[in-house]
């Protein structure tokens, strides 16, 4: 069974099933996505 049929119930409440957010969230103007994504990167700072 994958993660996207299943219900999540947190100490006796129903938190229904996975679903995208409306409006999606973000913070400025980068909007946080609504899939797993990875990065890799590296910063220098001098």
């Amino acid at each position: 069974m994958s993660t996207m049929t299943q219900a999540e119930i947190v100490a006796g409440v129903d938190f229904g099933r996975p679903g995208p957010l409306s409006p999606q969230a973000g913070r400025g103007d980068f909007t946080i996505p609504q899939q797993g994504v990875v990065a890799v990167g590296r910063a220098f700072v001098c």
